[in-house]
């Protein structure tokens, strides 16, 4: 596994080539370094331009994210994504915000460009997507239930109503533990 770095080697940064990275506050879980790494390495086969791009993660606690910003956009990362807490917390922080993150408040990806980071929300489209795959159904006219405790979830909530208003969302923040088919029919008459 890749290791997990900190400002204080963003602040040393002098890596030539391009540079990706994940930030959040855990971040040591995160499977995105290898996962980006293979799929660049499998570009790079076939297209040169690809061979100097790495993708890095970085813990960033939430009171260091303005000067990581500040820092990976002066050290010319090319992309950085986004994870817990500061999807929320960067939404005012970029200097752009793609229009279907505006509805969200948040983002997860950024974009380098001359005048700051350009900021997108992913999250939403990428569960469509995944939702979609999975069931290989038309969801049209359905009642979807997304039961999740973590507040990132509101941002697919919101997404997933963009991308499909035809379909119905109820989120539910939180369940009992008691999970008895009594409990659980109990649920589904309640909403």
């Amino acid at each position: 596994m890749s290791p997990v770095l900190t400002l204080r080697e963003l602040e040393a940064w002098s890596r030539p080539g391009v540079s990706l990275a994940v930030l959040g506050h855990p971040i040591r879980h995160s499977i995105s370094p290898p996962m980006h790494n293979a799929a660049l390495a499998d570009l790079a086969r076939t297209d040169a331009r690809f061979a100097d791009w790495e993708y890095f993660r970085f813990e960033v606690p939430a009171a260091d994210l303005s000067a990581a910003l500040r820092l990976l956009h002066a050290k010319r990362f090319r992309g950085v994504n986004l994870t817990v807490p500061h999807k929320v917390l960067a939404f005012d922080q970029v200097a752009a915000v793609a229009p279907a993150a505006r509805p969200v408040g948040a983002v997860n990806t950024l974009l380098w460009t001359d005048a700051g980071w350009h900021g997108h929300n992913t999250d939403g489209y990428g569960l469509a997507a995944a939702l979609q795959a999975t069931l290989a159904c038309d969801l049209r006219g359905a009642h979807v239930i997304l039961l999740r405790q973590l507040l990132p979830w509101r941002n697919n909530m919101i997404d997933l109503a963009s991308a499909w208003p035809y379909v119905k969302f109820v989120a539910c923040e939180r369940l009992k533990h008691n999970k008895t088919p009594r409990h659980v029919s109990q649920f589904g008459e309640a909403i």
